[in-house]
C-alpha cells in the first residue's frame, strides 16, 4: 500500500473532479513527462464528460484520476509541488532582508540538498551545515558535494524565488539557475520545508 499523508488524502477525497485532473496534468507538464500520459488523460478527460449527470460514472473517474496520483507517488513524484515555481533574481546585498529575504546556503549532492537558513552570515551558516553534516558521518559516507550555494530566498505564495548573496560566485550562481531551470522539481521538492 502506498502511504499518503492525511491531507493529500482529503485533498484528493474533496477536491472537484476536474480540478484534480487540471492539477495533476500541470504537475505531469512540470515534470516534463506529460507524453507519457497523454492517452491515459485523455481517456480520463473523455470519462469525465461524459458523466457529467452520473455521480457514479463521476466516482469512478475521480478513482481513476485517484490511481494515477497513486502510482506517480510510488514512482518518487512529490505531487504537493503541483503550481509550484522556481524563479532565479540575480543578485542581493544585505539590504535584501528589508524585503522579506532570508539567507539561505544550499548543497548541491547526489543525495539530494542540504540546506541551512539563518540570521547569521552565509559563510557562519555553511560552518554550521559542514558541522551538521559531519555529525551525520555524512562525509565518511564519501558523498561529494557538487556546489556550494549562498542564496537569499523567499517564498510568494507557490513561487520560491532564489537570488545569489554576496558570497556566491557569479559563475557558481549561472550554473545553480542552469541546473534549476532543467529540474525545477528538483530544487522545489529539496526546499519544500522552506518558509
Amino acid at each position: 500500500m502506498i502511504k499518503r499523508n492525511l491531507g493529500e488524502y482529503f485533498s484528493e477525497k474533496f477536491t472537484d473532479v476536474w480540478k484534480l485532473l487540471s492539477d495533476t496534468n500541470l504537475f505531469l507538464s512540470q515534470a516534463g513527462v506529460l507524453e507519457r500520459y497523454d492517452d491515459e488523460l485523455r481517456n480520463i478527460r473523455s470519462g469525465l464528460q461524459k458523466s457529467l449527470k452520473n455521480p457514479e460514472a463521476m466516482k469512478k473517474v475521480r478513482e481513476e484520476i485517484v490511481k494515477l496520483r497513486s502510482r506517480l507517488r510510488y514512482q518518487g513524484y512529490d505531487l504537493s509541488l503541483s503550481g509550484q515555481s522556481l524563479l532565479f533574481d540575480g543578485f542581493r546585498h544585505d539590504d535584501a532582508q528589508g524585503l522579506g529575504f532570508k539567507r539561505l546556503v544550499v548543497y548541491i549532492t547526489d543525495a539530494g540538498l542540504f540546506w541551512r537558513t539563518g540570521s547569521a552570515n552565509h559563510n557562519t551558516l555553511a560552518g554550521e551545515l559542514d558541522r551538521q553534516l559531519e555529525d551525520a558521518l555524512f562525509y565518511e559516507k564519501n558523498i561529494p558535494i557538487k556546489g556550494r550555494h549562498y542564496l537569499w530566498y523567499l517564498r510568494q505564495g507557490k513561487q520560491l524565488i532564489l537570488s545569489g548573496a554576496d558570497t556566491e560566485l557569479k559563475e557558481d550562481y549561472r550554473t545553480l539557475k542552469a541546473r534549476g531551470e532543467a529540474n525545477p522539481l528538483f530544487f522545489l521538492s529539496g526546499l519544500k520545508m522552506l518558509r
